[in-house]
């Protein structure tokens, strides 16, 4: 009688192991599938070699030596690069191409200097125009949106009056 208690335990300790790693793999596939591959706009900005040094001694980036100030560089990145000095201390390096559409013409992202947030558009002789609703905090970080994403950023270092931009 013995036996068959063991044996009926094993049998039953193989099944439920068995029904355990099924159960898991059923919630990793619904996991997974749930996720929504469209979501994912951060992957359509491509990605370009990126590789700056600046010097803040120059005329062109003196101002960045002050917490507040930001520069664009428009012959880097994709729709350029915005750095930013952050009251934080910080510097930051961001992609100006918006993640919403990132391949419409007006989905560039402008920082307002009032708000020291960035947003989507243009500025234009006429005044800022829209591209979609995102807006984003001085460390590129997502407020609203139709976006989904954070502006996607690049790394920065500084060694003495350099900045190093790179991916």
């Amino acid at each position: 009688m013995a036996k068959k208690q063991i044996k009926d335990f094993m049998t039953m300790t193989k099944l439920n192991h068995i029904l355990l790693s099924i159960l898991i793999l059923t919630l990793f596939s619904i996991y997974f599938s749930s996720c929504n591959k469209n979501r994912n706009t951060e992957n359509l900005i491509p990605n370009v070699p990126v590789n700056l040094s600046i010097n803040l001694e120059l005329p062109l980036y003196y101002t960045l030596n002050n917490p507040g100030n930001f520069v664009y560089e428009d012959g880097a990145g994709n729709k350029g690069i915005i750095i930013m000095h952050g009251f934080d201390g910080n510097f930051y390096a961001l992609e100006r191409t918006c993640p919403f559409q990132p391949f419409d013409d007006c989905s560039r992202v402008e920082l307002d200097s009032n708000t020291y947030s960035y947003r989507c558009g243009k500025n234009t002789i006429a005044g800022f125009e829209k591209c979609c609703e995102s807006k984003f905090q001085y460390d590129g970080a997502l407020v609203q949106g139709p976006a989904q994403f954070n502006l996607k950023s690049y790394r920065i270092s500084k060694s003495g009056n350099y900045l190093y931009i790179t991916n």
